[in-house]
């Protein structure tokens, strides 16, 4: 199988670990009544710290954790969670439900976040070729 495929294919295993805590977390603070904005940054950080973990060592294979990196990985999940909270509320405001609104959010995220992660955090090009 293709590098990058594999590479790709492992990224959206922890993913589907990331959003099944997301989702899960996000449920719990909506139905007890936190805003879903605010229960989208909560539910969020959460799976990125499960994203972190995961990706780094099982689907990027970088053993060794520097600030660099990990500054990197919170950078870009932070403009990923803007844009994604941006466009939950873009997606509720304009009438779709909260249901659809999440999802669509997860699936633009999840693009995003992976081309970050893996042209910014991990650097696999420069670590393949070097």
């Amino acid at each position: 199988m293709n590098k990058d495929l594999h590479r790709f294919l492992k990224f959206c295993t922890v993913g589907g670990l990331n959003t099944a805590l997301d989702f899960t977390v996000f449920a719990l603070l909506t139905v007890y009544g936190t805003s879903s904005v605010l229960a989208q940054v909560i539910s969020y950080s959460a799976g990125i710290c499960n994203s972190y973990i995961w990706n780094r060592t099982w689907t990027f294979r970088q053993h060794e954790t520097t600030w660099k990196d990990m500054n990197r990985f919170i950078v870009v999940n932070l403009i990923t969670l803007a844009v994604a909270s941006l466009l939950l509320a873009a997606l509720q405001h304009i009438g779709f439900s909260l249901v659809i609104s999440k999802f669509i959010t997860t699936a633009a995220g999840t693009v995003l976040n992976y081309i970050g992660t893996r042209r910014f955090v991990f650097l696999v090009e420069r670590r393949e070729k070097g």
